[in-house]
């Protein structure tokens, strides 16, 4: 992954993190969502970060229920 970006988010973190909690990320399963997971898990390698993901399936589109529980499985 591209270290530039891998900076950006941990200079963010540190900044901005509470470290008495933890992250929840919106997780939608898109690109997006995915590729700010690994830059999350990578980060957490080296602080004693917790991660929770948080999906919502509105049913809106017929597909969004298998979506949701492949994201499940994850």
């Amino acid at each position: 992954m591209n270290h530039t970006l891998q900076k950006l988010v941990s200079d963010f973190i540190d900044a901005r993190w509470d470290k008495h909690h933890g992250v929840l990320l919106a997780y939608s399963g898109g690109p997006d969502s995915l590729a700010l997971l690994h830059l999350l898990l990578s980060y957490s390698k080296n602080h004693p970060i917790k991660i929770a993901l948080a999906h919502v399936d509105h049913g809106w589109r017929i597909e969004s229920k298998q979506e949701a529980i492949q994201i499940a499985e994850m």
